[in-house]
């Protein structure tokens, strides 16, 4: 997992990541643009030597202050790193302020050569002239972007030339890497505080001294110096300002900057968790602490895998109520559960997950509010209805836990056709002894629920049974002496487990 840490600027960022990487030993990778260039220290706000002291850390002091270095090279390093890092299941550590950098590292963003060439073509232009272009060609990308910001003008204007505006563009909004976003609340009022605060202790410690030894041995022009701090002073020093009044500059640029940020988590990071620092630090130690046991028991690529995928769970009575807690005890973070029942006090004899306090409540909202009390910021989708292929047609596996025959088929001739991950538990009623679940095949049983399942899957064309996965009871089931279907806690918590037993080995 990669445990993304934003904030705006001074919002404390780099103290939680740094506190983070030390104690779990995880690896930390920068996303500041100007914290990755070499001898830019007091005005990029890096981490100090004593605060990466025995820190694995990458992208920091790595480039020469010469390089005109940008995102593209960014997003290469770091997928490189990442990739590495996954493959040997360790998580990583991502925190930074330049979001773009973010964006691009995890998410499907493409660059191209018709855009470089195209955003060479209009750099040309001043402010004024790029906001008349867009507005002429693209008024609603107008009314939707920083319009006082020359890169997302240029992007915005390169896009709608390409019949592609950048309200509809989807490039960059599909994550490919496991991770979990994390936003540090603060109140403006505290950050422009300490935005002040910070911006006059770097004058203390010698910002002015850095810029002016620097430019003694770089030219001005270079993209190091476009960094807050550093081009301000650049400027003072040409238009012969004061200490002062270069101070103040920095503070207002840096708090303008700050706002920016505020506007891209708000509109970039749409699953972003936004916490006070402790909460975030407390909720990452504790989804850490759950894993090492779960590694200690269960292959750390197996889990990797689990944390990636999205999951359908298919009816949630006792066994897929069973089947939705084991998956988020295990670390599955994105869950689509289905169901289109109510919670009966029949029900709290088996249905474990529940208790009387559910009574009449919808299970699937029951179920999704009793999961996030396991892990409160998982990302589950309660469907209260019967299931349909469009519910699971983004999904990576589909438990179906359902007695619907109808609808099972429909699931498994879905799955089958779209080559996804799929296993159907059959008939519990009636049987005691939770040790006698097996996984098999449907070919290879002959209860009622699965005579009935075979027989709507034959009216759906299928009649290769052997490629249905199933959870089934080898025990004969009890004579039938009521109105009710007999049923208890062991066996459908047992084959809900088994289902989840089988998804591991899948997973190998």
């Amino acid at each position: 997992m990669i445990y993304v840490i934003l904030g705006q600027t001074a919002s404390g960022k780099t103290n939680l990541a740094c506190k983070l990487a030390r104690k779990f030993n995880i690896p930390l990778i920068n996303a500041d643009a100007f914290q990755v260039y070499d001898k830019l220290d007091i005005g990029s706000a890096k981490p100090s030597k004593e605060e990466l002291d025995g820190i694995e850390y990458h992208m920091i002091s790595n480039i020469s202050l010469e390089t005109n270095y940008n995102v593209k090279l960014y997003q290469q390093e770091v997928r490189k790193l990442l990739d590495g890092y996954l493959l040997e299941n360790r998580d990583v550590i991502l925190s930074g302020g330049s979001f773009l950098y973010v964006k691009a590292a995890l998410f499907n963003y493409v660059f191209t050569s018709e855009n470089e060439y195209l955003n060479l073509e209009f750099e040309k232009y001043n402010i004024e002239e790029l906001q008349k272009i867009l507005y002429d060609i693209d008024p609603k990308s107008y009314e939707n972007i920083d319009i006082n910001n020359k890169r997302r003008l240029v992007r915005a204007i390169v896009l709608a030339k390409q019949g592609n505006p950048i309200y509809q563009n989807k490039n960059g909004d599909e994550l490919i890497y496991p991770a979990k976003f994390f936003n540090i609340d603060i109140s403006t009022q505290e950050i422009n505080s300490r935005i002040d605060i910070r911006v006059e202790k770097m004058f203390e410690l010698g910002l002015l001294d850095e810029v002016k030894s620097l430019l003694k041995n770089y030219p001005k022009d270079i993209q190091a110096f476009k960094a807050i701090g550093y081009k301000e002073i650049i400027a003072g020093l040409n238009d012969n300002l004061s200490k002062e009044d270069m101070i103040k500059q920095v503070q207002q640029n840096t708090r303008q900057y700050a706002k920016r940020q505020r506007t891209f988590l708000r509109h970039q990071f749409p699953n972003i968790i936004t916490l006070s620092s402790q909460d975030i630090y407390n909720y990452i130690c504790i989804d850490i602490e759950r894993k090492i046991r779960n590694r200690a028991s269960i292959s750390s690529c197996v889990l990797s895998k689990l944390e990636k995928m999205k999951i359908a769970v298919v009816g949630l009575g006792g066994v897929g109520s069973i089947v939705s807690t084991s998956l988020i005890r295990l670390g599955a973070f994105k869950l689509v559960l289905i169901d289109k029942d109510k919670i009966e006090a029949s029900n709290l004899n088996r249905q474990i997950v529940y208790d009387s306090l559910d009574i009449g409540l919808d299970k699937v909202n029951a179920c999704k509010e009793h999961l996030l009390k396991i892990d409160p910021y998982a990302q589950i989708v309660a469907l209260n209805k019967e299931v349909e292929v469009d519910d699971i047609s983004n999904c990576d596996f589909v438990f179906d836990c359902i007695d619907d025959v109808n609808s099972k088929a429909i699931i498994a001739k879905y799955c089958l056709e779209n080559n996804i991950g799929f296993i159907s538990a059959t008939g519990t009623g009636l049987r005691k002894d939770a040790s006698k679940i097996k996984i098999g095949t449907l070919d290879m049983i002959g209860e009622p629920l699965a005579k009935a399942y075979k027989k709507a899957l034959k009216e759906i064309g299928i009649t290769d049974f052997s490629l249905i996965n199933v959870a089934y009871s080898t025990e004969q089931a009890s004579k039938r002496l009521t109105s009710y279907i007999g049923s208890n806690v062991l066996v459908p918590n047992s084959l809900g487990l088994s289902l989840v037993s089988f998804f591991i080995n899948y997973l190998n």
